[in-house]
């Protein structure tokens, strides 16, 4: 049987803080996160340096890309490689491909005047493209129903989201979904439970955004994609009065939706590093305090019934002290341990994963 470590490690998908595969501080820490932590998978962010976080822009250019991931993927073969790409503002690859896609709000309109055909090769030259690269899953389709011209609502996420009528949604979503994975690629939709009627003061990246409850309108495109085949999905840090005041994130209420709706694929956390879980405040960056609320959040969502939890490192795990994905490790097999959090539920999980690797990871 599988050491429970390694079945943890397996569980959690991270970043890398530097593409640079000549400098032996990036190769030490590729082989920490990959052959010492076994890390299940990795995103790629085309980013620069902050003041609080070493990390470098990872894809600059088709060649420097594909590289890259040929060397992640030399430490584990079926690792899972991710990618944002939605299109319009949140688009990864923008500069690999010298363009952005377009926005989901855009497809959205052009959708009621053009057949599915159209938008089938669309995505599966979009799945196609991503595949050549090495990438194996797009944390996408954005699923959230965003009205699209009350200004009281999430404007920022109005473009990320196909329209304010979720027919349209679950229909594009649909071919989305399928395309990608035609492809190759494994989609993760999100942010279940839907960020469709979150007031616009209340960004998930920087605050708690919160809900009375979840509306038929939001949970159909979801329902939609589980009953055509999705394999993963993505919560997000959003509250609902309705299930008591943890988000989604840690809320056994809110993640148990999905298995009721009879969806058997992987769970995945957000990322835990953003602003709204209360580990990074928007000036003080990194700090013990921090560090200590990512591992907390992680065994929280992995007791909720999460299959993975998305978490940063941010170039961390070369200090020992910082090292965040072993305090994980370390953390989940304590509660383990301790009856908190179930052994078995965690080695399903594994299970799971590793039959979506085989799946996509070949």
């Amino acid at each position: 049987m599988k050491d429970l470590t390694e079945v943890i490690g397996q569980l959690i998908i991270t970043d890398i803080s530097s593409p640079d595969t000549s400098n032996p501080k990036v190769l030490a820490e590729y082989e920490k996160l990959f052959i010492k932590h076994n890390v299940g998978g990795v995103m790629l962010f085309n980013e620069y340096k902050k003041d609080w976080a070493n990390v470098e822009n990872q894809l600059v250019n088709e060649e420097y890309a594909t590289s890259l991931i040929r060397k992640l993927k030399s430490y584990s073969k079926d690792l899972f490689v991710g990618v944002d790409v939605e299109g319009g503002s949140v688009d990864r690859l923008h500069q690999v491909r010298g363009g952005r896609y377009p926005s989901a709000r855009l497809l959205g309109k052009l959708f009621q005047d053009m057949n599915d055909h159209l938008f089938i090769s669309y995505f599966e030259e979009q799945g196609s493209y991503l595949k050549e690269l090495g990438f194996n899953f797009n944390a996408a389709p954005v699923l959230d129903v965003v009205p699209s011209y009350d200004e009281k609502y999430l404007m920022a996420y109005s473009e990320r989201s196909f329209s304010d009528d979720a027919e349209t949604v679950s229909g594009i979503g649909r071919i989305c979904i399928k395309s990608l994975q035609d492809c190759g690629i494994m989609p993760v939709a999100k942010h279940f439970p839907g960020l469709g009627p979150v007031l616009r003061d209340y960004d998930p990246h920087y605050s708690f955004p919160k809900i009375r409850s979840i509306s038929e309108e939001s949970m159909k495109p979801f329902r939609e994609a589980i009953n055509h085949g999705l394999d993963a999905v993505m919560t997000t840090h959003l509250k609902v009065s309705k299930y008591g005041k943890s988000i989604a994130t840690t809320n056994k209420k809110i993640v148990s939706i999905l298995r009721k709706k009879c969806f058997n694929g992987i769970i995945m956390t957000d990322d835990l590093c953003l602003m709204s879980t209360g580990m990074f405040g928007k000036t003080e960056g990194l700090n013990k305090k921090n560090l200590k609320n990512i591992v907390k959040t992680a065994c929280q969502a992995f007791k909720a019934g999460h299959d993975i939890v998305l978490v940063r490192q941010l170039g961390l795990v070369n200090d020992d002290k910082t090292d965040i994905i072993r305090m994980i490790i370390d953390e989940v097999s304590k509660k383990v341990d301790q009856g908190v959090i179930s052994e078995e539920q965690l080695r399903e999980s594994y299970k799971k994963v590793l039959g979506l690797k085989r799946k996509y990871c070949t």
